[in-house]
């Protein structure tokens, strides 16, 4: 085989394997987000959903909002939010 022919059969398969784990991440990333919303929906703030999943308070309100859901809560922690 040529270099050429080994380049694209690497290419191959990494696009194989990209596209393999690709249905996966999709279904994590969903289910993170539905733990997001369920947290927001119990009253969390965002910005202790931001700490505890990496996602930005302000895609946690764009979810939110496009989940029907109402504007944040505001004020001091909850309990739960702080772990206790």
């Amino acid at each position: 085989m040529t270099a050429a022919a080994d380049l694209g059969a690497e290419l191959d398969d990494r696009a194989r394997d990209y596209q393999a784990t690709l249905a996966e991440h999709e279904k994590a990333r969903d289910a993170l987000h539905a733990a997001a919303l369920a947290a927001w929906r119990a009253g969390w703030r965002p910005a202790t959903i931001s700490e505890r999943t990496g996602l930005t308070a302000s895609y946690l309100r764009k979810l939110a909002r496009d989940a029907g859901l109402p504007a944040a809560p505001t004020g001091r922690r909850t309990r739960a939010e702080r772990g206790r």
